[in-house]
């Protein structure tokens, strides 16, 4: 009798501790499954929200490349037209001064006559014709000015006399002699001064085409600031062919590397840059945009794709768990009616 006791008690005991880790594992089995679609399901949620990420990262990186390559190449097409354009001024100018016989003889008068004998030219001139208004050389470029904006002065130079006269926008004339620099200036073609660059055009007499003079016409070169400013990303280099710069908007180019280098075919890899090149005559211009700066992403923009990833990735791990709560409770009603099925 007790060994029968003793061993009824013993089969009660195993078959209770069977029932309590049958119990056990019930309740661990759906935490284990849940903590392992969790783990899945995030998994899975990163990666497809770095992809995204890193594609739109990546489409925009190339969109701003793009567009500011296109603003590079609009910046050196500007560029080019302005100076394009300088130089249709100034032919127009000075074929506007050969259209009109007395302008001309006043301007050939004015070059090779003294003051004194000058003056009684066009005293002589205004009697002889009975002109209300004397059309000279003081007249024509008043209307020059006023017809082109950023012309910005016109020189006179006789060589006869060896002598200059500035004319300005503000009708003021300055006259002296030829100074060294002035004519060193003429003789390397060097027409670059103070914020303006200039076209050279002789002035010849009709009637033997002999050269008496030239004529300056200067254009203002802060005229590639606005231009310059207007594309910010990149940059812009001009020079004429004596290697003086006209305007540089980094101020920090040694002007014979960039002419040794261009005549390389060497450009860009001098300049680490995307690079166009424009000329027109004496003058070059040269539009660039630096590789490293050329696909740089703002970093407000920046900030706002990583923002809605972030954004996209709390909310899908919330509906995440959401949908894994949903169905660990389906899973548990599943379980609890197997082990009412088994207990009865």
């Amino acid at each position: 009798m007790w060994k029968k006791g003793r061993i009824s008690s013993l089969c009660r005991h195993i078959i209770c501790t069977v029932c309590r880790r049958e119990h056990e594992m019930d309740i661990k089995g759906p935490k284990q499954l849940y903590n392992k679609l969790l783990f899945i399901y995030t998994f899975i949620l990163v990666c497809v929200i770095s992809a995204l990420v890193t594609y739109f990262y990546t489409s925009t990186k190339n969109r701003f490349l793009e567009q500011n390559l296109n603003y590079t190449e609009m910046m050196s097409e500007t560029a080019a037209s302005y100076l394009e354009d300088s130089s249709d001024m100034a032919e127009y100018i000075h074929e506007d001064l050969y259209k009109s016989d007395m302008e001309l003889k006043d301007v050939l008068h004015y070059m090779t006559d003294e003051p004194s004998d000058y003056l009684r030219y066009r005293l002589d001139t205004y009697s002889e014709n009975k002109i209300s208004e004397y059309n000279g050389i003081d007249k024509f470029f008043v209307d020059a000015f006023q017809a082109y904006g950023s012309l910005n002065h016109i020189t006179l130079y006789s060589y006869t006399r060896d002598e200059t006269t500035e004319y300005t926008r503000d009708g003021k004339s300055y006259r002296r002699k030829g100074d060294a620099d002035f004519k060193r200036m003429l003789e390397e073609s060097d027409l670059v001064g103070e914020d303006c660059f200039s076209y050279l055009k002789e002035i010849r007499d009709p009637s033997t085409m002999q050269v008496k003079g030239c004529m300056l016409l200067g254009f203002r070169s802060k005229r590639f600031e606005g231009i310059q400013q207007y594309y910010s990303r990149a940059e812009l280099f001009v020079y004429n062919e004596a290697g003086t710069v006209v305007f540089d908007s980094t101020q920090g180019h040694d002007i014979s590397e960039i002419i040794a280098a261009k005549d390389r075919g060497d450009l860009e890899n001098v300049l680490e840059a995307y690079v166009e090149q424009t000329t027109d005559g004496q003058y070059y211009a040269v539009s660039y945009l630096e590789k490293k700066r050329a696909a740089k992403v703002p970093v407000s923009i920046m900030i706002m794709i990583l923002s809605v990833g972030i954004a996209v990735m709390i909310l899908g791990e919330l509906f995440v768990r959401y949908y894994l709560q949903k169905l660990a409770k389906r899973l548990n009603r599943i379980l609890d009616g197997m082990t009412q099925v088994m207990a009865n």
